[in-house]
């Protein structure tokens, strides 16, 4: 049932925080001397209890919550020879729990019990025993209620505890495990891991990451998030996601997008789509982009495809100026030629209507003439019917 384990461990009881206490004091046998680091079993290296109490109890403050593995306790023996030696009658029966709670204020019930000695009269328990006790507390409780025989005869009652040492362990920084058994992983920065559960107290070296830093991250040129493993910085050409594991398609142009692969410079000729996974018909080197249903032309990579657009872009804008200069000179010429035709209409056309005002003044002339010669004619009748009376 006890054990003895040479895996490595920390004593949390030697730390300077730690706080030994005892319900009663036989003086000078202070609680201290159960945690000088002093592994004699004699009695002037114990502490020791009052007597005549119905309970006696030692106690270890660890400060705060530990995971714990062990508890080691040194019982007083004094001497092995002589029947006369004091043996460890007094340690019949004791207990050992833990909790979270101080023995002031808990009872037994509210604990958890790591250990009980059944030991009886007048068989006795090893004086050193080493208990296992894989919980999480902060304080540990060695108590009893036992009242040994022995004591009988001295006329000395009730229950006592001597304890000469009390070392609690908990697994060393590099070590976890119920037993302390379990290495840390080499790749947890500081070689540093929970003691009960493994997981590295502070992260991972470079280039690992998990709870444990098993995985590494090998795809990220710059690093991975030591608690992620998410790459940092940009992932090769050809690979994309959140780890760099995924590879672009193929027939991407100068690489993928890291976040979602999608091509970042177009496709080689032949295929469309933002993955580039959708293949083109290219016997009229046209492409149809069926998400839009647009027509689009076919790229193409070459440098030489792209002089001969530019020359043709070149060309077109020449012409386009060439004609542009043609049209504006003609509409220009067209525009100045009826100023001219109309002066030469007008001029004639005033000719024309000064000759036809001749023409009507003439004719206007003889039409007078006629008149006068009417006039005469009227004139002289008219005076030959006056003088027809007279005689």
């Amino acid at each position: 049932m006890f054990w003895t384990c040479v895996c490595p461990y920390e004593k949390l009881s030697r730390r300077s925080t730690t706080i030994v206490s005892q319900s009663s004091t036989y003086q000078p046998f202070t609680a201290s001397r159960a945690n000088d680091g002093i592994l004699s079993t004699t009695s002037d290296s114990c502490s020791h209890t009052g007597f005549k109490a119905a309970i006696a109890w030692f106690q270890v403050d660890l400060g705060k919550q530990f995971h714990l593995s062990n508890v080691k306790i040194h019982y007083r023996k004094d001497g092995n020879r002589s029947s006369d030696d004091w043996k460890q009658y007094r340690s019949r029966q004791f207990y050992l729990d833990v909790s979270n709670i101080s023995a002031t204020h808990s009872l037994t019930t509210q604990r958890t019990r790591c250990y009980t000695d059944n030991t009886t009269y007048p068989d006795l328990p090893p004086n050193i025993i080493d208990i296992p006790c894989q919980q999480k507390a902060r304080y540990v409780i060695v108590e009893t209620t036992y009242d040994a025989a022995q004591d009988t005869p001295h006329a000395i009652y009730g229950a006592i505890l001597e304890i000469c040492e009390i070392e609690v362990f908990v697994c060393d920084s590099t070590h976890y495990g119920s037993t302390c058994s379990l290495e840390c992983s080499a790749n947890c920065l500081n070689h540093t891991c929970n003691n009960e559960t493994g997981l590295c107290t502070y992260g991972c070296r470079e280039g690992f990451y998990g709870e444990q830093c098993e995985i590494g991250c090998d795809n990220c040129p710059s690093g991975c998030d030591i608690m992620t493993g998410q790459c940092i910085g940009d992932c090769p050409a050809s690979k994309f996601g959140k780890f760099c594991h995924k590879t672009c398609s193929q027939d991407c142009k100068n690489g993928c997008n890291k976040y979602t692969g999608s091509c970042y410079d177009g496709c080689v000729p032949g295929k469309f789509g933002d993955f580039c996974n959708e293949t083109c018909d290219v016997q009229y080197a046209y492409c149809c982009d069926k998400r839009s249903l647009n027509m689009k032309l076919l790229q193409d990579s070459t440098s030489e495809n792209k002089i001969i657009l530019i020359g043709v872009i070149v060309i077109l804008c020449i012409s386009v100026a060439v004609n542009g200069c043609t049209i504006t000179w003609i509409l220009r010429h067209k525009a100045c030629k009826p100023r001219t035709v109309p002066q030469q209409e007008t001029k004639t056309d005033s000719q024309t209507n000064n000759l036809a005002a001749q023409q009507r003044i003439y004719e206007t002339t003889d039409d007078n003439a006629e008149y006068q010669e009417l006039g005469h004619v009227s004139r002289t009748s008219l005076y030959d019917q006056l003088q027809r009376p007279q005689n």
